[in-house]
């Protein structure tokens, strides 16, 4: 019996192993693939991408579903030359195409890195930022309030309070001074979870770990100097970031 078309909604944990399993014993089959699109990420599952459509995240009847859930069709190498940045295009939050574009094109090195071994006391608490990596998942509410250890270290700058609340599940940025660093911090924290530019850049790449494509979620602006213009210092800190967006 010869497999032609194959039709798949496999575990979400790890689906684009059990998908990647299945494509090199197939590889001639018509594939149509409903999983997140951070799914397609490992060994660079997404260059056999033929064709791929956002689906409905709500479409569940109110079961919890990361977002980026996609629909894919596969061909073997149909888009060889992609690389995870021209991936990111297609499976981000279209509000924030335009952002994440800047973000690629004027990389300053701004970027999270995903350590939970890192020693907090040993970060620089003056130009590292740290906070909880679940920040990225609308279905905890970590990494953008006033109570947590991000915010202690941060702001508060009592890295006793930060070690005692960022136990694991963190990442950290480094800026390249105090001024950069507490620019940052103050956006960070500006409106809240779901309503600050900083949280809506990012979990608008969601997926559902932390991984490097999220430096293109934090703006590659001038953190030192931001605070010198009109629209930070009358207060207005997420429309002073997007001016900068040119």
């Amino acid at each position: 019996m010869k497999i032609d078309k194959i039709i798949a909604n496999p575990p979400y944990n790890r689906g684009g192993k059990i998908m990647q399993k299945c494509f090199s014993i197939i590889p001639e089959a018509d594939y149509s693939i409903l999983m997140p699109a951070s799914s397609y990420f490992k060994e660079d599952f997404f260059k056999n991408i033929k064709t791929i459509e956002q689906a409905d995240n709500n479409a569940f009847g109110g079961v919890a579903i990361q977002k980026n859930l996609c629909i894919c069709t596969m061909a073997p190498k149909a888009h060889d030359n992609w690389t995870k940045e021209d991936f990111l295009m297609y499976f981000c939050d279209q509000n924030y195409k335009d952002i994440y574009a800047y973000n690629i094109k004027h990389f300053k090195g701004y970027e999270p890195i995903r350590d939970d071994s890192v020693d907090i006391s040993k970060l620089n608490i003056e130009t590292d930022f740290i906070e909880h990596a679940r920040c990225i998942s609308d279905m905890c509410g970590n990494g953008f309030g006033k109570k947590g250890g991000g915010y202690a270290f941060n702001i508060e700058k009592d890295l006793d309070k930060a070690i005692e609340h960022l136990p694991s599940f963190r990442f950290w940025i480094h800026f390249n001074s105090s001024i950069e660093k507490s620019n940052f911090s103050k956006w960070w924290y500006y409106g809240g979870k779901g309503k600050s530019l900083s949280s809506k850049l990012m979990m608008g790449i969601g997926q559902m770990t932390m991984t490097s494509i999220y430096k293109y979620a934090i703006p590659q602006i001038d953190w030192e100097n931001i605070s010198e213009t009109k629209l930070w210092k009358d207060g207005k800190l997420d429309e002073a970031v997007l001016n900068e967006i040119k």
